[in-house]
């Protein structure tokens, strides 16, 4: 296709959509103009009405509180009241005579003969005589539909209109419902409670259930309370605000809509009223009446299409909202008009340019191609037969026939241009040689500083790396590193070389900066405006040479910190922080490359766009790992958190044993660290990994109670196993005294004459026999001898068995049972006994194998022992010797499983931590009776803890809670026999580290005053803070 036909044809289409843009941006122009115009009218428009409106309700507001501060309203209603009490005791036989004389029609009270009238009705009508000119002249000068007065009692003394209400009581009458009776509410209140009152536009029965509406106010003389003078709102002058067509054209109208979405106003276009007729359920009324206001286009109660203006209004805790609104048609009519004008205008234009165009074209390409022509023959030919055409034009194909005949002499310099190419092409192989070895010292720079990342074990410190790094590979004036969570990018840190910024990271102070969303919280689509957050959404690098000519991404933030702190940032390479494989964790920003001779701001090379990025995967998979292994760490928290929790699950009464002393144990090893001078001195956790080895060693310090029987555990009495045998003790008792009883019978039935004194006496001795076992089934602090034989004695009683003990048992009972012969029934037994039966044995007796772990523990014969009177003579508690060392052996299972784990070597102190806080420090605890040279600092801490929680812990069923000052004395015994470390002991006092526990764990009745310079070495007692 040739330039004649392309040229043409290429100003043709380019005038035509030059034409078409002008227009249709004219037009848009245009027409958003008209609307806002139309929009502002109609907002100023409703604004005016709201204000007439409330301007109008004010002065309502205004004239009753002035009236009822009238005298001559004081003056009515004192004597109307009279007069009123006048008439009679009955409400309606006080109406039916008002009526004979007041009507609606005749509301002054006219008769012919007044002389006739009943004397007291005669007495009120002089005193209506007397004021109602006055209250009508109101009435009629403020165009009020009705004027009310109302005696204390509720009674309507007085009506300017003389409707239906008038001689009733609204407290009593018929119309005790209606709003006006509102007006009088604590009338009857002593004393008189009354307050002015508005009520909203009701239906009111008094004139035919029309619309009614009342401002009201309580009338005082000398603070006694005369009655209420009541006004009824003028609709006619509602309507007259609200129905002011000017500027409404001729669909417009605005309206009152109530908090019932109700009318309170009448629309303009319905004959008939439409208060508390007409619903408005409409987006705009329900926007007023939530308290907004603005102008949108919406649909009307009528379901017509509007621009519809709306506003809250309140009035005395009315809620109503205001609209104006005028058809959509007619608003859109100038518009529609524009857009016809606009077309026809962007034709008539791009007729005109394309035929001018046309002619233009044609002017410059029917020369062109005689030059061409005599190119082509030049081609041919090599020479040039004649004159060039064109050479005597004056325009640019002037110029380029005259060149052409210059060709030739030309041709002889192009040998010498390729030597002069030659020797530039030298240059740049030389330049680039330079760059081939920039590139390379960047590369070893590269791999330096990954290998360095790989091996840096601090988040932080990490942070600061990359960035520093990163700055150096791109010469770059700042950085800002942001981590991905919660579906936003929070700011790690920044770095500014020319501002001088240096915050976030391992040593710098918080960024402090709102973190940028990935989602718009608003219309929830992503956010490819924020050029951090679109790297991040799609995953890819952005460059950016210039951010304030750049119109993809809003930089209009950056722009305003640029001006309030005198900076200019102009180029920007975004990289997203992407381990392989994986999403987004963060995104890397570098702002303004330098020329490292010059100094001056301009773009990123491209080149080093690939060296950032591979440090940027090298820092997502850093960053990455570094999550993993916090995760996990996490994960590995929380198991044992949950392990801890399971064993307290396990009793009720020891529930939070393993949660509370690793919180006491951290307290005080905190007090421990803190310590500058003494023999704690020396004491440091190294590191972060110490003290969570620390903390995951007081976790799992019980985690052996796992294989501990719970009945063990929870061994309230001395002869519960799984459950209270004392019941089975009972019973035998109850058998024994049937026996006397029967026996007693017995002799009376064969003639004896009973002995009744032996027989009381025999009861007598089982009761208190009975109640003397009982109280030693409950565990104490100490059983001498004498009560141990007393029991043995009472165990001797005997007592006649007639069932089977062999029926009824498990597998295991019943194996146990076998190994003894059964005796013949009835056996006679003692009431207390050690049966064979009651031991069982342990299937071996070496019960610690090679004990690799060096246990030293003296291990009970039997495993249990269940006799009876072996449990009931228990010395101290309730627990025997075989149950002792099984709630002991909970430390040697904690032993074996915590030493039978694979520890990394940061973790490899856990089990030494755990397992010392039973031993002493004279080599007298268990279960491998250590010294205090054996244990560690923390594993004397760990001591300290557990025996503190335990004995102030309120949930142990042999023991009440004790107090601070018992366990505190307590414990002071156990430094005294070195059963503790003195100098953590003294700590624990001296810091206040109990206190510290008891504020957040003990009882309120377990916290009194301790004099702790009674149970430290030196009594020195720090000063209260």
């Amino acid at each position: 296709m040739s330039i004649a036909f392309k040229l043409p044809a290429l100003v043709a289409v380019c005038a035509t959509a030059c034409s078409v843009a002008v227009g249709i941006g004219a037009y848009k122009r245009s027409a958003d103009a008209l609307e806002d115009v139309t929009a502002a009218k109609l907002v100023s428009i409703s604004e005016s009405r709201s204000a007439a409106f409330s301007t109008y309700l004010k002065g309502v507001e205004e004239d009753v509180e002035l009236i009822a501060r009238s005298p001559v309203v004081s003056d009515a209603l004192r004597e109307l009241n009279r007069s009123f009490a006048g008439l009679g005791i009955s409400s309606d036989r006080t109406e039916a005579l008002l009526r004979t004389v007041y009507k609606v029609d005749n509301p002054n009270g006219d008769v012919e003969n007044p002389e006739d009238l009943p004397e007291n009705v005669s007495a009120y009508k002089q005193t209506h005589d007397r004021f109602h000119p006055w209250l009508k002249l109101l009435h009629e000068l403020k165009g009020y539909y009705d004027v009310f007065l109302i005696s204390p009692q509720g009674d309507v003394v007085y009506t300017s209109s003389k409707h239906a209400e008038f001689g009733t009581n609204l407290i009593t009458g018929r119309w005790k419902n209606t709003a006006l009776a509102g007006t009088i509410s604590g009338a009857l209140s002593t004393p008189p409670n009354v307050t002015a009152q508005f009520t909203d536009f009701q239906s009111y029965a008094p004139i035919g259930g029309a619309p009614a509406s009342f401002l009201s106010e309580p009338v005082f003389d000398g603070g006694k309370f005369l009655g209420v003078i009541a006004l009824q709102m003028p609709i006619i002058r509602l309507n007259e605000i609200m129905q002011v067509t000017a500027g409404m054209g001729e669909t417009g109208e605005t309206y009152v809509v109530g908090s019932d979405r109700l009318m309170r106003t009448d629309s303009r276009f319905d004959e008939d009223s439409s208060i508390l007729k007409v619903s408005v359920n409409t987006t705009t009324s329900e926007r007023a009446l939530a308290g907004e206001s603005g102008v949108m286009f919406a649909y009307d109660y009528k379901g017509h299409d509007v621009l519809s203006a709306y506003s809250p209004f309140t009035f005395r805790g009315a809620r109503w909202a205001l609209l104006s609104e005028i058809g959509a048609v007619e608003v859109m009519a100038p518009v529609i008009q524009l857009r016809n004008m606009t077309f026809a205008i962007v034709v008539v234009t791009t007729a005109v340019v394309v035929a001018i165009g046309f002619f233009a074209a044609r002017s410059v390409t029917k020369p062109l191609s005689r030059i061409r022509n005599a190119f082509l023959d030049f081609g041919v030919t090599r020479r040039v037969d004649g004159p060039i055409p064109g050479t005597g034009r004056s325009d640019e194909l002037g110029d380029i026939a005259r060149t052409f005949s210059e060709v030739a002499k030309q041709v002889s310099g192009f040998i010498e241009a390729q030597k002069t190419e030659a020797v530039r092409l030298e240059s740049m192989v030389q330049e680039r040689t330079r760059d081939l070895m920039q590139t390379q010292t960047k590369l070893e720079r590269l791999v330096e500083r990954g290998i360095a990342l790989g091996g840096e074990h601090s988040e932080t410190r990490l942070i600061d790396a990359v960035l520093d790094v990163a700055k150096e590979l791109a010469q770059a004036d700042g950085a800002t590193l942001y981590m991905l969570k919660d579906d936003a990018l929070h700011f790690e840190n920044m770095k500014n070389d020319s501002m001088g910024i240096d915050i976030g990271g391992h040593d710098g102070p918080p960024v402090g900066l709102v973190p940028v969303p990935l989602w718009d919280p608003e219309s929830k689509e992503p956010n490819h405006r924020n050029v951090a957050s679109h790297c991040a959404l799609v995953g890819e690098t952005v460059l950016i040479d210039d951010a304030y000519n750049n119109e993809n991404f809003d930089f209009s933030g950056t722009k305003r910190v640029d001006e309030q702190n005198g900076y200019h940032s102009t180029s920007f390479l975004t990289v997203p922080l992407k381990p392989r494989g994986k999403n987004v964790i963060g995104v890397l920003q570098l702002i303004n490359a330098k020329n490292p001779e010059t100094g001056e701001v301009g773009p990123f090379d491209v080149e080093v766009v690939n060296f950032v990025e591979a440090l940027a995967s090298q820092a997502a998979v850093a960053l990455d790992n570094k999550n993993l292994i916090q995760s996990q760490k996490e994960l590995l928290d929380s198991f044992i958190e949950l392990m801890a929790a399971a064993i307290d699950a396990k009793s009720p009464y020891t529930g939070g044993h393993c949660r509370r002393v690793p919180e006491l144990a951290m307290m005080l090893a905190r007090s421990a660290e803190s310590e500058s001078d003494g023999p704690l001195s020396e004491f440091k956790f190294a590191n972060e990994d110490e003290w969570r080895e620390f903390r995951i060693a007081a976790w799992l310090h019980d985690c052996g109670k796992v294989t501990t029987p719970e009945y063990v555990v929870d061994k309230a009495t001395k002869l519960e196993t799984i459950y209270n045998r004392m019941h089975e003790i009972r019973t035998r008792f109850e058998v024994l005294l049937r026996d006397n009883k029967i026996a007693f019978l017995q002799a009376a039935l064969d003639g004896k004459e009973p002995d009744r004194d032996a027989f009381e006496r025999e009861n007598a001795a089982l009761m208190d026999d009975f109640a003397f076992v009982a109280e030693c089934n409950i565990g104490g602090e100490f059983m001498d001898e004498e009560k141990k034989e007393r029991l043995r004695q009472i165990g001797r009683r005997e007592w006649t068995r007639h069932f089977s003990d062999r029926l009824g048992l498990s597998i295991a009972e019943r194996k146990r049972m076998d190994e003894f012969s059964e005796p013949a029934l009835p056996v006679v037994e003692k009431l207390l006994d050690d049966k064979p039966e009651h031991i069982h044995r342990r299937e071996t007796s070496d019960v610690f194998g090679d004990n690799p772990y060096g246990f030293d523990m003296d291990v009970p014969e039997h495993r249990f022992n269940h006799g009876e009177i072996y449990n009931l003579c228990i010395s101290r508690g309730t627990l025997t010797a075989e149950e002792r060392f099984i709630i002991n052996d909970h430390i040697v299972q904690t032993i074996i499983m915590l030493e039978g784990l694979p520890y990394p070597d940061h973790l490899k102190r856990i089990p030494e931590i755990a397992a010392g806080h039973h031993e002493t420090m004279i080599g007298t605890g268990y279960p491998r009776k250590l010294k205090k040279d054996d244990m560690s600092i923390p594993a004397r801490i760990m001591a300290i803890a557990d025996i503190f929680e335990a004995l102030t812990a309120a949930d142990r069923p042999y023991k009440p809670a004790k107090t601070l000052t018992e366990s505190i004395r307590i414990m002071s015994f156990m430094k005294k026999d070195q059963h503790i470390d003195p100098d953590l002991f003294d700590l624990f006092l001296r810091n206040g580290v109990y206190k510290e526990y008891a504020r957040r764990f003990l009882l309120p009745e377990q916290i009194d005053e301790v004099d702790i310079s009674a149970y430290m070495d030196d009594g020195a007692v720090p000063a209260a803070s």
